[in-house]
């Protein structure tokens, strides 16, 4: 049966002059026949003050209970001197992961820390940019039409800082406002 699928894939680049690069999206379409492959590109995250693009060809499928999965190997593009190496294994057929809903308090204190905030210098808190986190999910897998960050608690934190770095409270006024909206359009 020659069913036109797709696969769902992520991973994070090797490390090159201390920094790695986060990357996930959807593979090309292909018929699910024996010696199918799928076409794998696009942008990595933005890190270290750049990003790198990738297109690469999986390999031939791998059977399992369930489905099939690929492997890949490939190199990025090169800037500001360099490439990285991705390789990984897509995941299987049609899978696709269910939408983040929220973080937790020590999964936010982390993030923000990967990012290089000090809890003890900003003008807002771990609360603050945890909501900010739950928040900016909506730029993620809960809608197709809005997806930008795949989920990735990175590119998803850099949302909420820029907020708060904006105004510490940007996520208290913003629910103000939007229960004020609610409010104002049940009339």
């Amino acid at each position: 049966m020659n069913v036109i699928h797709r696969h769902y894939f992520e991973g994070i680049s090797d490390r090159v002059f201390n920094h790695q690069h986060r990357y996930s999206g959807l593979s090309s379409e292909s018929p699910n026949n024996p010696i199918h492959v799928h076409e794998i590109s696009g942008c990595s995250t933005k890190d270290n003050g750049h990003r790198h693009y990738y297109k690469l060809i999986t390999g031939p499928s791998t059977e399992i209970a369930g489905g099939h999965f690929h492997s890949y190997q490939g190199f990025t593009t090169t800037d500001q001197r360099h490439y990285h190496l991705l390789s990984g294994s897509t995941l299987i057929n049609n899978f696709m992961p269910s939408p983040r809903q929220k973080f937790t308090t020590a999964e936010a204190r982390q993030i923000g820390e990967q990012l290089g905030i000090d809890w003890s210098k900003n003008p807002f808190n771990v609360e603050q940019f945890r909501i900010g986190l739950d928040v900016e999910l909506e730029h993620g897998r809960r809608d197709r039409a809005t997806n930008v960050t795949e989920d990735d608690s990175i590119t998803t934190a850099k949302i909420a800082l820029a907020h708060l770095n904006e105004f510490p409270d940007y996520y208290t006024r913003l629910t103000k406002l939007e229960k004020e909206a609610k409010a104002f359009w049940k009339r």
